[in-house]
């Protein structure tokens, strides 16, 4: 009798390379944590908006009054809730927006909000009263932030005319107020790349600060805005050429690190240059989008505090909306793949240390205010197509319905690929966990070389606190080991594992 013990099981899933050299070679609805690895909790319903509209993006901030609302945008209203969203009122300006595909930047300039969507923007000065529209400031910009306590946006329509390249600023608190006068106090610039070969226009579409340096993503280049003296304003230059943003809101600023979703990777850009971190899951997302301009402009990132986790979700391919997420853990370095059934996300401000940017709504430092930000919102909310605001993390289920988390084991050879094996039991190292009756399901896959399918065997329940091994007989010269659940009130951590199994030829 042989044994192949697996104890250290945080590694993450590896796609990217041989399946014969990883821990965990597929998996989807699980996620890692120092020491092992779970499956995803689920997500339970808070409210629903009038009319089940669908959520395209959420804001949660403390007004000048002390009040803490959370703004709710959907395609023709958009809603304000409070008291842990059980109130809301409808602060829809009129006109209301409409249509589908818009992109929703939020941020404060002199404590009032300021929103927009690419086609319209307002203001809200009031909280008695609907949003207004805003006056002076270009009629369009495709991108917002807010630097020094002026309003930047680029991507702009002003005075009737497209500058898809334009970034423009206001003066210092001054949101409508974009004059370019003998004061230089408001501005302008053009984004041209001096070098470029065949289009020299380059569209603005996110922003991130670094101290008072405002770090602008286009489709192609990284751009840096920094402050100097009248009558500049602002000194631009291309500081990473070559590494363009994916999305508008393929972007997450956490703790003075922007983590970027390019055209092909991952990346990660703190004060230095930006460092490719998605090896281990590259070709299953990339090879996989969906890139339809209208389509992959729907992919957002956006930060899970509570568990050092960030995430990119994303559009499939035949999928017109983020169907799938990649949550890469911070601490443990590592990837995971999710199923996405939401548009947004609007994550929890309890970290003293958080500042940023995040997908689910504004960029900058406009967008949230570091330690002010504390027990602002105590816990993720999502927001999805059928108009419901649910929080992330909570219980089992999904809404009420049953979660699949699977992982697949790499490919296990034993003494010798070249020997045929025996697979005997599985024995199973399971956390303590309460909440659920349900057993872990346990499947061995088995095959006599890589190339060829693998053979799965009848899956064997392991009920956690009573059974000691699942007891599984499969033959082949390469070994897998699937564990899983796929009903309701099913959760599990795995700390590690065992496989038993003999050598053909000692048996006989």
């Amino acid at each position: 009798m042989k044994r192949i013990a697996v104890k250290r099981v945080d590694t993450g899933i590896v796609s990217n390379s041989s399946a014969s050299k990883v821990v965990w070679s597929r998996g989807r609805n699980v996620r890692f944590r120092p020491g092992s690895v779970y499956k995803t909790p689920g997500k339970t319903l808070l409210t629903t908006v009038p009319a089940a509209l669908s959520i395209r993006a959420m804001k949660t901030f403390k007004g000048h009054d002390g009040v803490v609302r959370t703004v709710v945008a959907c395609d023709n209203k958009i809603f304000s809730y409070t008291g842990g969203f059980t109130e809301h009122v409808e602060i829809t300006p009129t006109p209301a927006p409409t249509g589908t595909s818009y992109v929703w930047h939020f941020e404060l300039i002199g404590g009032m909000l300021i929103v927009s969507n690419g086609f319209s923007r307002w203001k809200w000065p009031n909280y008695a009263a609907p949003l207004q529209a805003m006056t002076g400031a270009p009629e369009k910009f495709g991108m917002m932030t807010v630097s020094n306590n002026r309003l930047i946006v680029g991507n702009i329509t002003d005075g009737g005319n497209a500058y898809p390249a334009r970034v423009k600023w206001s003066q210092i608190g001054k949101p409508e107020i974009f004059t370019i006068d003998k004061t230089g106090k408001g501005g302008r610039h053009d984004l041209l790349d001096p070098n470029g070969k065949s289009d020299a226009i380059e569209i603005p579409k996110a922003a991130t600060h670094r101290g008072k340096r405002t770090i602008i993503y286009t489709e192609r280049n990284i751009w840096a805005l920094d402050p100097v003296e009248f009558p500049l304003d602002y000194r631009p230059e291309i500081i990473v050429p070559g590494l363009g943003l994916l999305a508008p809101k393929a972007l997450v600023s956490w703790k003075g690190i922007d983590y970027i979703m390019g055209p092909d990777d991952f990346y990660m850009m703190g004060s230095g240059a930006p460092v490719p971190f998605g090896f281990d899951i590259r070709p299953l997302c990339f090879n996989n989008l969906n890139k339809e301009v209208g389509v992959i402009n729907t992919a957002f990132g956006f930060v899970l505090p509570e568990t050092q986790e960030i995430g990119f979700a994303v559009p499939s391919k035949n999928a017109t909306e983020p169907d799938t997420i990649y949550l890469y853990h911070l601490e443990l370095k590592k990837w995971t793949p999710l199923s996405c059934n939401f548009l947004c996300v609007n994550d929890s401000r309890q970290d003293p240390n958080y500042g940023g940017a995040f997908g689910g709504g504004g960029f900058g430092e406009g967008a949230f205010g570091g330690a002010n930000d504390v027990n602002l919102l105590p816990y993720t909310v999502v927001g999805n197509i059928h108009g419901q605001i649910l929080k992330f993390d909570e219980g089992f289920n999904d809404n009420g319905e049953p979660i699949t988390g699977y992982i697949e084991s790499g490919d296990m050879e034993g003494d010798s690929a070249f020997v045929s094996k025996v697979t005997h039991s599985v024995a199973v190292y399971l956390k303590e966990q309460s909440g659920t009756t349900e057993p872990l399901m346990i499947q061995i896959g088995v095959r006599d070389s890589l190339s060829k399918p693998l053979k799965w065997s009848i899956p064997k329940p392991f009920a956690a606190g009573i059974d000691e091994q699942a007891d599984i007989t499969a033959r082949g010269k390469w070994m897998r080991i699937r564990f899983y659940s796929d009903q309701m009130d099913s959760p599990w951590e795995l700390e590690g594992y065992e496989l038993l199994y003999s050598n053909e030829e000692e048996i006989r």
